[in-house]
């Protein structure tokens, strides 16, 4: 099974020195969870970073041709990382998210406006989007990697139906909307 490692990539050599390089542990996670798990480290390219489109066409082709995607949301995400959410579904791909509660994209009891009630347990929308499962630590991807079976991979379509949902006034969520939620 190969699984792309979507998540920041130092920029630059001030970056890289304070860098921890977090696949390294998802890596040895996963392997112990299963020895065939092969992952894809998209930093390990050895291109000119200056050739934006390919920078951009390798990390689609290493998510067409992965099995699933793990994303690393412990720390704020940027834009990379959230597309190559995107790039897996237009692709069919499962999407596995380490996401921990009180983090900046998943808080506890945050309240957006001062009337509003506090939200529990609040995910970004676009990451319970496009999220099959979302783990609340690294620890939980053997888990993740179970749960990923025991459920239909959320495509492209899930945008059509969020969408549709809206438009109903929250009426008719699909069946497999929400990803499962571990940890």
């Amino acid at each position: 099974m190969k699984i792309y490692l979507a998540g920041s990539i130092p920029k630059g050599a001030e970056e890289a020195k304070e860098f921890e390089n977090w696949r390294v542990a998802y890596t040895d996670i996963l392997q112990m969870a299963s020895p065939q798990i092969e992952t894809i480290d998209p930093d390990e390219h050895t291109m000119h970073e200056g050739d934006q489109f390919l920078v951009f066409g390798c990390d689609c082709a290493d998510i067409a041709c992965a099995d699933l995607v793990v994303v690393n949301a412990e720390m704020r995400m940027g834009v990379g990382t959230s597309q190559e959410m995107c790039v897996a579904k237009y692709y069919e791909k499962p999407v596995i998210v380490v996401l921990p509660r009180d983090t900046y994209h998943r808080r506890s009891h945050v309240r957006f406006r001062k009337w509003s009630e506090p939200v529990a347990d609040w995910i970004h929308p676009f990451l319970f989007g496009f999220s099959d499962v979302i783990v609340a630590s690294r620890e939980h991807l053997p888990e993740a990697l179970k749960a990923i079976k025991t459920r239909p991979t959320k495509t492209m379509a899930i945008v059509e139906a969020a969408a549709q949902f809206a438009k109903t006034g929250g009426s008719t969520a699909p069946r497999d909307a929400a990803p499962v939620l571990i940890g």
